[in-house]
């Protein structure tokens, strides 16, 4: 039996025939003469819903490419280490040294072994022209000189960062003593030294590329 759209998309039209005898049949066309006409509407059956998406893949990637990435971790050349600065410091005592650090520390000392009067951070009060050693002894010592000699005054060493060719000559002389300590070191003390070197390689790469080592 087919049946006919009515006008809608979305509902189905057809007729309920009612016959003489009280029997019943559908149609999409006009019912026989003298049969009973009932109009029917059925609604159009919705399509389908869509399938569900597929699933999101959460899996671990395959091993292989852990693999891989691993592998190219091992085999990725070590970081550049970042160029140690270099401090040439002046004692006020006297005397001069290279530091890595600034050595910012401050300290009381004896007047008299000052040496360098304008590293002076705090005289206490004392003449800083009276920075001598105390006077030997003799049949009429002075007491002030004395005293003022044997005052503490509070110091700090004086640092300033080395740059340009004289860091190039520091790093050059600190690989040759390296290169000569190599010569006599034992097995276990290669490795040190041997890391030492290749450090001080690639400070002078970094900061004296125009030199030659």
């Amino acid at each position: 039996m087919m049946f006919a759209l009515a006008g809608s998309a979305s509902a189905i039209s057809f007729q309920e025939c009612i016959l003489a005898d009280g029997s019943k049949i559908f149609t999409d066309q006009p019912c026989p003469k003298n049969a009973k006409e009932l109009p029917r509407f059925i609604a159009d059956p919705k399509p389908p819903p869509p399938p569900p998406a597929d699933p999101v893949d959460t899996a671990a990637p395959p091993t292989e490419v852990a693999n891989t990435d691993e592998e190219t971790r091992k085999n990725a050349p070590p970081p550049v280490p970042k160029p140690r600065k270099r401090y040439r410091c002046i004692r006020p005592e006297g005397g001069d040294y290279v530091s890595n650090t600034t050595h910012d520390e401050t300290r009381w000392v004896p007047l008299w072994k000052v040496e360098r009067p304008n590293l002076i951070l705090d005289s206490g009060g004392a003449d800083v022209q009276a920075a001598k050693r105390p006077p030997v002894a003799s049949a009429k010592p002075n007491p002030e000189k004395a005293e003022a000699s044997s005052r503490l005054v509070l110091v700090r060493d004086q640092c300033l960062l080395v740059t340009g060719s004289e860091l190039c000559t520091m790093i050059r002389t600190e690989r040759r003593q390296v290169e000569e300590k190599l010569a006599a070191a034992s097995e276990s003390q290669r490795p040190q030294l041997e890391a030492e070197g290749n450090q001080l390689d690639l400070e002078f790469v970094a900061s004296c590329k125009t030199q030659t080592p």
